[in-house]
């Protein structure tokens, strides 16, 4: 059978888009495998994949099928950790060699392998063996967010951006998040870049506990917006809400006492966020850019919120997400900033809330995981032959 083998360098239970694409690769009749770089903290369950977890060192680096890259571990630290002393650059280098080296070693046989991130890819380079490169977002942009960089992190970003370029240059098939992604891409590296959106697969869908009306402590009366995502730089947290409106984030890193109106209420499951959320009103999506990388974003709040049935408060100034939300009518577009903006969305959405809400249910079927497989389907044929071919 054919063995297409999916590498993260998260831990699995918190990387979605790879569970559902190696969960993909199964259907399509393959054998299927992750390897994830760190420990996933939750048992993965109905998986219709093996998992390898790299943590565990001491362990076979190699299985029976395909040679391990003839490299001692602890001469590569030893190297790395006197890079170190030297210069911050060549400290990153020689450990994100070793943290490969260590990886290829692990690394089953296959015949495709596919990379969510550049920081496996001489793992992959080591086993001679085509792979697809799946840019979740814009690398090169993210430390570029406000933060003044020291000479030593400029120096290592230039490093990593070498590393994904030469990545990029390689690979058999390229993949990102969005069409606004895939321009950005394109721009920067050139080359042909395929969007596979990252939408919810209702086959993971699980039934939540709660929801997040009760959560939020809204009244039966309330007005209720779910905000789905963690805190990171970037999303807003209104200080002021109109009356009768109850707005609830869903996710980590919400610190402090929320304002008046709005609920931290916390992270939840992802196959089961679809379900909590339904008995919100509508969803929220507050952001504004902060790096190159944001516009292009389309987050995953937006799928969970389809998912649910649930329009949308979308910004403006997010390209990926204003550009989609456009197409398929699926709300109303706002400065998050705003308060009035934030006011006047609301209003609009209570307005005509039924009608929203059709026209969500209306896309939902082409915003989903089921209508992206088909387009991942046809990426990992294209890969496949490639490298028969070569």
């Amino acid at each position: 059978m054919t063995r297409v083998v999916s590498l993260t360098p998260a831990s699995l239970d918190r990387d979605s888009r790879t569970m559902r694409q190696a969960s993909a690769v199964a259907r399509f009749g393959y054998e299927s495998i992750v390897v994830e770089a760190q420990r996933s903290e939750t048992e993965i369950e109905r998986a219709p994949f093996a998992v390898i977890t790299l943590s565990s060192v001491g362990e076979s680096l190699a299985d029976g099928e395909a040679a391990a890259p003839d490299v001692g571990r602890g001469r590569i630290e030893r190297i790395a950790e006197t890079l170190g002393r030297v210069a911050g650059p060549l400290y990153f280098l020689a450990s994100w060699a070793a943290f490969n080296v260590l990886t290829a070693r692990r690394l089953p046989r296959a015949d495709l392998f596919y990379l969510h991130g550049y920081e496996q890819a001489l793992a992959v380079w080591l086993r001679r063996t085509p792979y697809v490169y799946d840019a979740h977002d814009l690398y090169v942009a993210l430390p570029h967010d406000g933060r003044r960089l020291s000479r030593q992190e400029r120096a290592v970003h230039r490093v990593r951006e070498w590393i994904e370029r030469a990545c990029i240059r390689r690979a058999a098939a390229r993949v990102t998040t969005s069409d606004a992604m895939a321009r950005a891409y394109a721009a920067r590296y050139g080359g042909t870049w395929e969007v596979v959106r990252n939408a919810q697969d209702a086959r993971l869908a699980r039934a939540a506990a709660g929801d997040v009306r009760t959560a939020a402590g809204a009244r039966p009366s309330d007005f209720v917006l779910a905000m789905v995502g963690q805190h990171k730089p970037g999303t807003i947290v209104p200080r002021a809400l109109p009356d009768g409106v109850r707005l609830a984030f869903v996710g980590d890193g919400y610190d402090g006492d929320p304002p008046p109106g709005v609920a931290f209420v916390g992270s939840v499951a992802p196959d089961e966020i679809a379900s909590f959320i339904a008995t919100a009103d509508a969803a929220a999506l507050l952001y504004v850019p902060v790096t190159e990388n944001s516009p292009a974003q389309l987050v995953n709040g937006l799928f969970h919120a389809v998912a649910a049935g649930l329009p949308l408060l979308y910004p403006g100034r997010m390209d990926a997400i204003r550009e989609l939300c456009e197409a398929h009518g699926l709300g109303v577009e706002i400065d998050p900033e705003d308060p009035a903006s934030l006011a006047a969305g609301i209003a609009a959405l209570r307005a005509d809330l039924e009608a929203r809400r059709a026209a969500v249910r209306a896309a939902a079927p082409e915003l989903s995981w089921r209508h992206e497989e088909r387009i991942l389907a046809a990426v990992i044929e294209r890969a496949l032959g490639a490298g028969a071919r070569s």
